[in-house]
């Protein structure tokens, strides 16, 4: 599969968040984002905030989460910089009750009308009923060792091209580790592995039947 990054992102949950922290001066004077960032968009109030930037880095700060994404991982060096935004996010905040953490991923792969998330499902009349089966969307999980691993494929619809309809596969991976509130170091090791975490994916991607 020519599997290509769509989007990335570290989540944690907490309790104890202040929304009406963030903001671009917050961000650029803690040294969590730099000064030559563009702002692109800015909402704060009292239960969610958030910053976006030219560039597809957006932070999202809710009273029970932090959610930094990267929505153009090739406009940023996303390995790097995702887990010192996120880590120093949290070091500088050490009165909020950080717990579990999670690392997401979205990947996309063109495909053609034969459907082939279609090779997860059993076949059976199903298939044709009510009309025929137009989509689907097919979950894996994975949580016999930490961290989990839960994975979403389905489709995305474009627009049609000279060879036909097109659609992308969509696989939506997502990494959960529980942490206890304690355990800083432990949080800041998982977010930092971000990078082994999309090898681990992409390898596991190479064992589903799709070709």
């Amino acid at each position: 599969m020519d599997l290509k990054l769509a989007k990335v992102s570290a989540v944690v949950l907490s309790q104890g968040n202040n929304p009406r922290l963030l903001n671009p001066d917050f961000l650029e004077r803690n040294g969590i984002a730099p000064p030559d960032w563009t702002v692109k968009d800015v909402l704060v109030t009292p239960p969610l905030a958030q910053v976006t930037y030219e560039n597809g880095v957006q932070f999202l700060v809710e009273i029970g989460k932090l959610q930094i994404q990267i929505n153009k991982p090739e406009a940023v060096s996303w390995e790097k910089n995702l887990p010192y935004m996120a880590t120093t996010y949290l070091d500088l905040l050490p009165h909020v009750t950080y717990r579990s953490a999670g690392v997401n991923f979205i990947f996309n792969a063109p495909c053609y009308p034969d459907h082939p998330y279609m090779r997860l499902l059993k076949g059976g009349p199903w298939h044709t009923g009510a009309g025929g089966l137009t989509g689907a969307t097919v979950e894996l999980q994975y949580q016999n060792e930490l961290p989990f691993m839960t994975l979403r494929i389905g489709l995305e619809k474009k627009a049609g091209t000279e060879q036909g309809s097109r659609e992308n596969l969509v696989f939506s991976a997502n990494f959960h580790h529980d942490f206890d509130q304690e355990d800083s170091v432990g949080r800041a090791a998982f977010i930092e592995s971000i990078g082994t975490l999309k090898t681990r994916f992409l390898e596991f991607a190479k064992t589903l039947p799709f070709d």
